[in-house]
């Protein structure tokens, strides 16, 4: 979703704006093993996806790879030694958060 505002006469409009896409996260669980490599796999769906996404953790961005289908995106971490909030982000828009 994103926020558009425009402020005239000492009033504010707020228009919020719906991606023309959906995050759909595909993994079962997000449960981890620690030390361990776990992949989340990202689907998207609607009109107009965008060419990019990304995983955002802790303010920080990181392009998911595309798979063969140009609907699915995934990010593989490897190493987890604690838990941690993400969202992904694309073209504007945000994901829901999740938590590992």
């Amino acid at each position: 979703m994103q926020i558009l505002l425009s402020a005239s006469k000492s009033v504010i409009h707020v228009i919020y704006l719906e991606a023309p896409f959906k995050f759909i996260l595909k993994n079962k669980t997000l449960d981890l093993i620690e030390n361990q490599k776990l992949k989340v796999n990202l689907e998207l769906k609607g009109s107009n996806l965008p060419n990019e996404v990304f995983i955002r953790i802790a303010d920080r961005d990181f392009l998911m790879s595309k798979a063969k289908s140009s609907d699915f995106y995934y990010y593989e971490f490897y190493n987890i030694k604690e838990s941690f909030i993400f969202n992904f982000y694309s073209n504007g828009f945000s994901s829901k958060k999740y938590k590992i």
